[in-house]
C-alpha cells in the first residue's frame, strides 16, 4: 500500500523525474559520434577538447595493455613512447570506421600527446582528491535518490579547469 505522504511527495517532486539508460563504453556508435564532434569542434583559444583528452586516455589504455607499461614510464624516453601513442590514436580512430579520420587526427595536437608520455600515468594528490569529491558527490546522488547522477563519462582537464560529461 502506498502511503498518502510518499504519493504526495511523488507528486510535488514529478517535475524532476528523470530516466537514465546507461550505454556500454565501448559502444561503437557512441563512440563515432564522439570523434565526430571532434571533428567538428574548433578551439579557439588553443586549449585542447575534453573529447580529445578522453581519446589520448583510450589510447594509454591500449599502450598498457600492449606493452604491459603507460606511455613515459620505465625510463623510456617520451619522444619515443609519444611516437608510439600516436600510432595508436590513429589506429583507434581508424578501426572506428568513422567518416574522414584524417581530420580527427589533425585534431590531436602533438602537445596532448607529449603531456599524457610526459606525466606517465601519474596522479597529482590535489587533482586525485578533486576527482574523488566528485565522485563521492555522485554517490551520495545515487544513495539519496534526491539528484540525478553524471550520465555516464565524466573528463576533468586538470589544465583549463574544464569538466565535461559525455553520454556514450
Amino acid at each position: 500500500m502506498i502511503s498518502e505522504d510518499l504519493c504526495y511527495r511523488f507528486c510535488k517532486n514529478a517535475n524532476g523525474i528523470r530516466m537514465q539508460r546507461g550505454t556500454n563504453m565501448d559502444s561503437p556508435k557512441a563512440f563515432q559520434d564522439l570523434l565526430s564532434g571532434i571533428a567538428n569542434s574548433s578551439e579557439d583559444d588553443g586549449a585542447v577538447s575534453s573529447a580529445v583528452w578522453f581519446l589520448l586516455l583510450r589510447a594509454a589504455d591500449k599502450f598498457h595493455r600492449e606493452k604491459g607499461r603507460y606511455p613515459g614510464t620505465n625510463g623510456v624516453p617520451c619522444t619515443i613512447d609519444a611516437l608510439d601513442l600516436k600510432q595508436r590514436v590513429v589506429s583507434i580512430i581508424s578501426a572506428s570506421r568513422v567518416e574522414n579520420p584524417e581530420s580527427i587526427i589533425s585534431q590531436v595536437p602533438q602537445n596532448a600527446i607529449a603531456e599524457i608520455c610526459r606525466y606517465g600515468a601519474g596522479e597529482l594528490h590535489v587533482i586525485a582528491s578533486l576527482i574523488g569529491g566528485i565522485a563521492a558527490q555522485e554517490v551520495i546522488k545515487l544513495a539519496t535518490n534526491q539528484y540525478v547522477p553524471f550520465d555516464n563519462t565524466f573528463i576533468y582537464d586538470g589544465h583549463t579547469q574544464r569538466s565535461s560529461v559525455f553520454r556514450m
